[in-house]
């Protein structure tokens, strides 16, 4: 591989400091949240990855197995590097992944975090991120299936969107609802919040020092609270003035509401499932 074949370019930032810019919030704590992007730069990184896709996961071996599968059997152009978080299966299954792919970094916990950290499980992961240079992390959970051509269609858009916005951003590939069918097109697309699965500009976790913080225990516990480890992320792309760009189609289905570990106490009942739209295979 000769120098031309491994080159990659990357965005210098720097913290926008200029106090006539300051948000309030920025005024209040002293810290700038906002950042401004510099002409990119040329370098030369063979161990650079284009993305680093970060999965946790809880007794669903066969699902995750397959997802891992389906990442590794699409051609691509871009360069990636998975880290699997295994929390606390009970499943011994799971051991074997390491070999059946040998290049996955794999993590275990002997306990499970559970719904009240599972903010804690992002944490271990990116840990492991900080060692790499990497443009986005596509952070997920483990009951999605891939289209084809996933790969591809994601990062092409980001860096896309890259250039057309000129901010920090996240692509959000899953377009769902509550309902099996719907009408309409009323299905949940806030272009302010990601949940389950998204494509996040680097940026985004190492301005929040690749860490989410604990929540409430006991309000996460409530029956069909969400988890907050997303709605921190969430936070963090719109605290830095960021833009979430939602596809028109979703790029994944959602394969996850007869076993979820987070919320069976409400989708063992038959409502609030999280049913996918417009997945772009069936179109």
């Amino acid at each position: 591989m000769n120098d031309r074949e491994k080159r990659k370019y990357v965005e210098i930032i720097k913290p926008n400091v200029n106090a006539e810019n300051l948000t309030r919030k920025e005024r209040q704590t002293g810290r700038p949240t906002s950042f401004q992007y510099i002409t990119p730069q040329e370098y030369i990184d063979i161990d650079c990855k284009d993305i680093i896709i970060c999965i946790p996961s809880h007794d669903r071996y066969e699902k995750v197995k397959r997802l891992i599968n389906q990442f590794y059997e699409q051609e691509t152009k871009h360069s990636f590097k998975i880290i699997l978080l295994n929390d606390g299966s009970c499943d011994l299954r799971y051991d074997t992944l390491k070999d059946d792919f040998s290049d996955i970094f794999y993590l275990k916990n002997d306990v499970a975090n559970g719904k009240p950290l599972h903010w804690y499980c992002y944490n271990q992961m990116w840990n492991l991120v900080r060692d790499f240079k990497c443009y986005a992390i596509l952070q997920m959970d483990d009951d999605f299936i891939l289209s084809n051509n996933f790969l591809n269609t994601i990062v092409d858009l980001y860096f896309e969107q890259k250039i057309i916005c000129e901010r920090v951003m996240a692509v959000a590939p899953h377009l769902w609802s509550f309902k099996e069918l719907v009408d309409s097109e009323k299905w949940w697309k806030l272009n302010t919040v990601v949940d389950g699965i998204a494509l996040i500009d680097i940026t985004v976790i190492k301005s929040i020092d690749y860490e989410l913080q604990p929540v409430d225990v006991e309000a996460v516990c409530k029956k069909g609270a969400p988890v907050r480890a997303w709605t921190q992320i969430s936070s963090a792309i719109t605290d830095i003035r960021g833009i979430i760009y939602r596809t028109e189609n979703s790029l994944v289905y959602h394969d996850g509401n007869d076993d979820s570990k987070l919320h069976g106490d409400v989708r063992n009942d038959g409502k609030n499932g999280v049913y996918t739209q417009r997945y772009i295979d069936n179109i």
